[in-house]
């Protein structure tokens, strides 16, 4: 039989070897509590009932991000959703490089580096690109909740024309409840169903205002940890289109980080949600995240939809500046 000493010693150097591969930059202790994917992850068996939409706001509003996952093989966006859209995407983006190889850029942005267009960004970890595309997915006669642009002025194919306006709506019956019980109840843990549906008679609490694909392609480097904007209001919805791997570069996330603009973190609180084709992963636009590189050795590209809501007015201007558009090539 061993010692105490023997034993506490034993512990000791088990816990450094787990610990070594950790990189804590900011603090020196390693939050023994740390939030785990099952913790964020909100499963739907019911879309019809309004339980799991103020159980995905209480995550939204205690760790800053949501996985939302259904028991069905198909998952929330159906497959042939995804599939047809991921196809219009790729065929698009291909007819982008061609326009941008006309200038005499690099497409991929791997000799010339990251660059900006209306129809496409190049991002830091090239070749990492954003396709921004109008939303299209709810019917809304209010003048301040339209596009500058219309979804025919990005996409020249009316098959992928067709295809994303349909998938933006059956995304948006899935996430427009969650916001809306995120910001007409603020939340609020002590929330319970009826109080959910006396607020259906209410004013919708966010509003989807931007849109667009994500596309991380083979030699892809990570990104660093960041906020996509400091000011509460926004939320981001990822959808991606194939079953995720860490290989495939998915999004590392800190939770609980959305709360104080200067906080201290180990890299070790990180956690990758692997989400599986058509599940779906929000996250408060002030939560610490960063997209991890592509090394997937099929060469496979990672793509997937994003959708930003924003509570009342509000819109994002810094990730959506005006730029030159290639239209006139």
């Amino acid at each position: 039989m061993h010692s105490m000493k023997e034993l506490q010693t034993f512990f000791l150097l088990a816990s450094a070897s787990a610990f070594s591969s950790c990189n804590v930059p900011s603090r020196t202790s390693f939050s023994l509590h740390a939030t785990t994917v099952k913790d964020i992850t909100v499963a739907i068996t019911d879309k019809k009932s309004k339980t799991w939409t103020i159980d995905a706001a209480h995550n939204l509003k205690k760790y800053g991000v949501c996985t939302l996952t259904s028991e069905k093989e198909t998952n929330l966006i159906s497959h042939s959703s995804c599939d047809a859209v991921n196809q219009a995407m790729t065929n698009h983006l291909e007819s982008l490089h061609f326009k941008i190889e006309n200038r005499g850029i690099d497409p991929t942005g791997m000799q010339d580096g990251p660059y900006r267009f209306r129809e496409v960004v190049c991002r830091d970890g090239c070749p990492r690109f954003d396709v921004p595309i109008p939303w299209s997915g709810s019917d809304d006669d209010d003048e301040n909740t339209k596009e500058i642009y219309d979804i025919r002025d990005f996409v020249e194919d009316p098959n992928g024309v067709k295809v994303v306006q349909e998938f933006h709506q059956e995304l948006d019956e899935i996430v427009q409840p969650v916001v809306d019980a995120l910001w007409q109840v603020d939340g609020n843990e002590d929330v319970n169903e009826k109080d959910q549906i006396d607020c259906d008679d209410q004013a919708s609490g966010g509003r989807a205002t931007s849109a667009g694909f994500l596309m991380n392609q083979k030699g892809s480097t990570s990104q660093k940890f960041h906020r996509d904007g400091p000011d509460a209001g926004y939320i981001n919805a990822f959808v991606p289109f194939v079953n995720l791997s860490p290989s495939l570069g998915p999004t590392c996330i800190l939770p609980k980080t959305h709360m104080e603009q200067d906080v201290k973190y180990d890299e070790c609180d990180a956690i990758t949600p692997l989400l599986e084709k058509g599940q779906i992963l929000l996250f408060d636009y002030r939560t610490l995240h960063k997209g991890l590189g592509n090394s997937h050795e099929d060469g496979m590209s990672r793509t997937l939809a994003y959708v930003v809501y924003t509570k009342g007015s509000i819109t994002d201007v810094h990730n959506f500046p005006d730029a030159l558009t290639l239209e006139y090539d």
